[in-house]
């Protein structure tokens, strides 16, 4: 599925790469959706300003030298929805973009990884020692800071990056040198980014090599790339796994029966009642698209749904359902359907649930369909109950120990126009339809 709507830009790092900029940005031009070419010429001796012009980039010219400050300031000057970031030497080809922006569905950040010799042409300078580094350290930030997909080559540069993950990391980034790489994931990944790698054919450069150009130079960057990982465990984040409720749809669908028991479909039923045959529906914190494959499968609607969840994901994309990745805590804007539903999942976004709400109500055409509990263990004043109730709920996105009663909630929905409002599951959940085309400001 290839970018509808949205603007790519293309950002390449360059110093003194006049003999292959002008192929590599050509190569990019030949994708008709790229909207725009930026090459960072760091302080380049050669012609490689007048080639990179003169094949219709726009350039740019960064004064403090090194690797990391070119591919800094690329990322500065890139302004589009997806961001591609990618070397100016012809080790990446562009081929490979079709295959990561589709991949985009399931993360933040799709990289290539050139651990895969199989995908490498002749001459590419992946050794074996390179590989065996890449994969060790890629576990290492894995387990440690936590990323949602195993990372295995976190030295590649060629990445395509949602706008919202860019924004967050950009100007925490300092490292000027050749383990600004390193730096890139750990940021992304600190921030809540999901990282997906995938195999992608790597080339020979054109032209010699700044970083590698020998063995002894090579283990040297290895080596301080580990050391770069370890010195910034205490700047960047390290990411929780999920809670058991999260770890697998077979645990979340257990433990939702143990909660709910006999009224455990009523939730989604009550939501599917709402919804006629053939229309389109927004299913937002969709788990594994269980109101899909149990209700609305059968009233022949077009349905996608986003969640956080990989694993979900995974598990509803085997059923066949249309499941896609996305953090909303960075989304600037939803795809556009008839029904819009959120289920159980709004008190995660305390204290920016408005701007959630406001996010679902400018994406319905027709109605936002809100079902959330009122009664939950977070709420007793039992300590033992209200800690399970804050550990258990953790998806991935750190403890929210805050939740809504009745009133609560009454009281912030009163602020939108609620076509209808009614208690369901025996009292436990309140279910609110809004008006997406109400006319008075909201708050």
């Amino acid at each position: 599925m290839l970018p509808s709507g949205e603007s790519i830009c293309v950002a390449m790092p360059a110093f003194n790469e006049e003999a292959g900029v002008g192929l590599v940005i050509g190569d990019f031009k030949r994708k008709e959706y790229v909207d725009e070419i930026v090459v960072v010429d760091n302080n380049s001796t050669d012609a490689t300003r007048d080639v990179a012009e003169a094949q219709g980039a726009r350039v740019v010219a960064e004064s403090r030298q090194g690797y990391g400050s070119a591919c800094i300031r690329a990322l500065q000057e890139a302004d589009a929805d997806i961001i591609v970031l990618v070397e100016s030497d012809g080790t990446f080809k562009a081929d490979e973009l079709d295959r990561m922006i589709e991949c985009l569905r399931y993360a933040d950040v799709v990289s290539g990884s050139r651990i895969h010799r199989r995908f490498n042409d002749p001459g590419a300078d992946m050794t074996w020692y390179k590989i065996l580094g890449n994969l060790v350290l890629g576990f290492l930030v894995t387990l440690i800071f936590g990323n949602r997909y195993r990372l295995d080559d976190v030295g590649s540069s060629y990445l395509v990056m949602r706008k919202g993950a860019v924004d967050r990391i950009k100007e925490c980034l300092t490292v000027a040198d050749e383990s600004f790489s390193a730096e890139l994931y750990l940021a992304l990944v600190g921030s809540g980014a999901a990282i997906r790698q995938i195999p992608v054919c790597y080339g020979p450069r054109i032209g010699e090599s700044k970083l590698s150009g020998n063995h002894m130079q090579s283990l040297k960057i290895g080596v301080k790339h580990f050391g770069h990982v370890l010195r910034m465990m205490g700047k960047y984040q390290r990411r929780h796994a999920p809670a058991l409720y999260y770890k697998t749809p077979f645990l979340f669908h257990t433990i939702n029966r143990m909660l709910y028991r006999t009224h455990c479909e009523d939730r989604y039923r009550e939501v599917a009642d709402l919804i006629p045959e053939n229309a389109s529906v927004l299913d937002v914190c969709c788990a594994d698209g269980a109101l899909y494959y149990q209700f609305l499968r059968r009233k022949r609607v077009q349905y996608m749904g986003l969640d956080i969840n990989c694993g979900f994901i995974r598990s509803g994309n085997r059923r066949g359902i249309d499941i896609r990745y996305l953090n909303l805590d960075t989304a600037a804007h939803l795809p556009v359907m008839d029904y819009v539903v959120i289920q159980d999942s709004l008190y995660q976004f305390i204290p920016e649930h408005e701007r959630l709400i406001e996010l679902l109500l400018s994406a319905a055409g027709a109605q936002v369909i809100v079902s959330e509990p009122v009664r939950n263990m977070t709420g007793s004043p039992n300590p033992l109950a209200h800690w399970l109730g804050c550990t258990f709920s953790n998806p991935g996105t750190g403890q929210k120990r805050h939740r809504f009663n009745r009133e609560m909630l009454k009281e912030f929905m009163g602020h939108y126009e609620v076509l209808e409002q009614r208690e369901i599951c025996g009292g436990r959940n309140m279910l609110f339809v809004l008006n997406p085309r109400n006319d008075r400001a909201h708050f």
